[in-house]
């Protein structure tokens, strides 16, 4: 459930999701998963406060998020704004954005993943320059230098190239885009990214193709001349499947983009999603969609979303090792809600869930090693146990069978 609304200054946003145990089919292994989002808050042309609240509730044991905090967007100044906003995690993010002059200002961005600043110029002949720096959470530095020009206002023509460069390893950009019509817009970009492909698949090309037609009386034409488009941009990416490749495809797996559903990937793990202001927007995948045995080698992404463009993003994924199976009676039949322990080499429990209601439990992110899996019963009695050796993949089928 979505909904959004203004009345004169004030403003709200929400929505609902709900998602039972299971609801995928039996053999899916999900999770029961509960996710409300609200914001309410007063704005007018500088100034815009609000309360932001979020609940997740995950039926894995994994970390749940239930807070209610304050955010801001201001321009107290001709050429000074900035916002103050929590995530979905309740951890804020800090945008500044500076234009001393017209034809020149500077982006700074600063959250628990991401620092980055980012110098806009505008040069003669239509032609604008953007030099970056951005630092991840693991310490990666990369600097780039962009420059492209656009010409036309109805029939717009847009190119440009720049070079990047990460930590002793250099990368290039080349775009492209033209209006080919009313309402048809190409564009086409090709990347080599040292930070976010470490050289690892080689260049990437996107390829995207806007429409924004209506219907009138007298046939098609574009749907809007306002400039708002031209101020709002994009996110293409990719998942990128372990070493050794994976069994499973991987389509239909949502895309979050500030904790709400925006895309879902194709056939292929490749998605897009479209129309986001300019600035930083997080980004994650809804893991409950992806193969068991497989994980995003980052949990959150960062993205810079510029005016007009695609930003390109690989999403890396990695094997994690675990277990899985079902609790059945002496009939086979599924028991729900019995207790499931782990324990490690050294006998200390590591992990513990109960059986869900098709009698299925699953334990992730464990490290390679020896493990003993027991059923406990009432008074800590152990009804059945198991030892499961990680290596290299995800254990199925580790049934507990209650004997009669």
């Amino acid at each position: 459930i979505q909904t959004d609304g203004q009345r004169r200054n004030w403003f709200w946003r929400g929505y609902a999701q709900r998602e039972d145990a299971g609801y995928r089919g039996e053999s899916s292994f999900a999770i029961e998963r509960e996710l409300h989002y609200a914001e309410a808050g007063w704005q007018d042309r500088r100034w815009a406060v609000s309360l932001v609240g979020r609940r997740e509730r995950r039926g894995d044991g994994q970390e749940d998020f239930d807070y209610v905090k304050p955010a801001l967007t201001a321009q107290p100044h001709d050429t000074v704004s900035f916002s103050v906003r929590p995530d979905e995690e309740g951890d804020y993010g800090y945008l500044v954005r500076w234009a001393p002059h017209a034809r020149y200002y500077v982006n700074a961005f600063s959250d628990d993943d991401r620092d980055q600043v980012e110098f806009h110029a505008a040069l003669p002949r239509e032609t604008r320059m953007v030099a970056g720096w951005v630092r991840e959470e693991h310490g990666f530095e990369r600097r780039s230098l962009l420059a492209y020009r656009e010409t036309g206002s109805l029939r717009r023509v847009r190119y440009g190239a720049g070079v990047l460069e990460s930590e002793g390893r250099y990368g290039w950009l080349v775009e492209a885009g033209a209006q080919l019509g009313s309402g048809l817009y190409l564009s086409a970009q090709a990347v080599d990214d040292p930070l976010e492909f470490s050289g690892n698949s080689g260049p990437t090309l996107w390829m995207n193709l806007s429409i924004d037609l209506v219907n009138t009386g007298s046939g098609f034409t574009r749907a809007s001349y306002q400039a708002d488009y031209s101020q709002r941009g994009s996110i293409s990416g990719r998942l990128m499947a372990p070493p050794g490749g994976i069994d499973e495809p991987l389509e239909g797996v949502p895309i979050r983009v500030d904790g709400e559903v925006r895309a879902y990937t194709d056939s292929t793990g490749g998605f897009h999603v479209t129309g986001l202001d300019m600035g930083a927007h997080r980004l994650e995948l809804d893991e409950e969609n992806l193969p068991l045995d497989t994980a995003p080698a980052r949990k959150r992404l960062g993205v810079e979303v510029a005016a007009g463009r695609s930003t390109p993003v690989q999403i890396k994924l990695e094997r994690r090792l675990g277990f899985a199976g079902r609790v059945l009676d002496a009939e086979g039949r599924a028991l729900a809600e019995a207790e499931v322990v782990v324990l490690d080499g050294d006998g200390e429990v590591v992990a513990r869930s109960g059986s869900d209601s098709y009698g299925y439990f699953r334990f992730s992110e464990l490290k390679p090693g020896r493990y003993r899996l027991q059923l406990v019963g009432e008074g800590a009695a152990v009804l059945q146990e198991r030892t499961i050796e990680l290596v290299d993949r995800y254990v199925f089928a580790q049934d507990l069978v209650i004997s009669p």
